[in-house]
C-alpha cells in the first residue's frame, strides 16, 4: 500500500487536501483511489479545531506525511491534518519573522515552504524553509521556535560553517533522509 498527500488545484486556489492510495497488487495491475482528506474545497475563514472534512485552507501547498498524519503549509501557518481534525500547529496567519526562542503557538512566519519532521523518542522535531526571510526554521521537541540555518540575508555562502550564520536564498522544498548512517536535511535554493 503507498499512501501520498497531494495538492488537487492550482497555486494559491486549493482549499482541500486529498489523499491518494494505491493498493499495487502487482506491476501489471494496480486499484487506485482519491479522496478528499481534508477541507471543503472553498477557502474560508480559519478556526481553532476543526472537523477534517468541515475545514478550510487559504491555499495549501506544501506537506510532509507521516504516522502521525500530516502537516500543511497553509498561507502564514502551518496547519495539523489526522484522521479526525485540523488545527493551527505553528503561525499566527500574519506574514513576518518573530518569536525564536518562544513557542509555536506565538511564533510568526512567513509562507512557509517545505516541511520536515524527524521523529524522536516519542515525539519529532519539525524543519521547515521560510523562504521570505532566507532560513531554515524549527519546532524543537518541547514546542519551541529557533533558526536553525540561515542569517536572514539572501545568498550562498557558509558552506563548512555554523548553519545559523550560513546565507540562504529563498529556500523552498526540504525533505530529509539518510546519508552515511546520519540524518540530512536537503533544502532547495533560490
Amino acid at each position: 500500500m503507498i499512501n501520498l498527500l497531494l495538492r488537487r488545484c492550482p497555486l494559491f486556489s486549493c482549499a482541500a487536501v486529498l489523499a491518494v492510495s494505491a493498493l499495487l497488487a502487482s506491476a501489471a495491475s494496480a486499484s487506485e483511489t482519491i479522496d478528499t482528506h481534508a477541507g471543503t474545497g472553498a477557502a474560508g475563514p480559519i478556526g481553532a479545531e476543526t472537523p477534517r472534512l468541515e475545514a478550510n485552507f487559504e491555499g495549501p501547498a506544501f506537506l510532509d506525511g507521516g504516522g502521525a498524519g500530516a502537516m500543511v503549509a497553509d498561507g502564514a501557518r502551518i496547519r495539523s491534518v489526522n484522521s479526525q481534525t485540523v488545527w493551527t500547529y505553528l503561525g499566527t496567519g500574519t506574514p513576518g519573522f518573530a518569536g525564536d526562542g518562544g513557542s509555536r503557538e506565538d511564533a510568526v512566519i512567513g509562507v512557509p515552504g517545505g516541511i520536515a519532521r524527524l521523529a524522536e523518542a516519542e515525539s519529532a522535531v519539525v524543519y521547515f524553509t521560510d523562504p521570505a526571510t532566507h532560513r531554515i526554521r524549527m519546532v524543537d521537541t518541547l514546542d519551541i521556535v529557533r533558526t536553525f540555518a540561515g542569517d536572514g540575508t539572501a545568498g550562498d555562502s557558509g558552506d563548512g560553517g555554523p548553519a545559523a550564520d550560513a546565507r540562504l536564498d529563498t529556500p523552498t522544498a526540504l525533505v530529509s533522509s539518510y546519508l552515511n548512517h546520519t540524518r540530512s536535511l536537503f533544502v532547495v535554493t533560490g
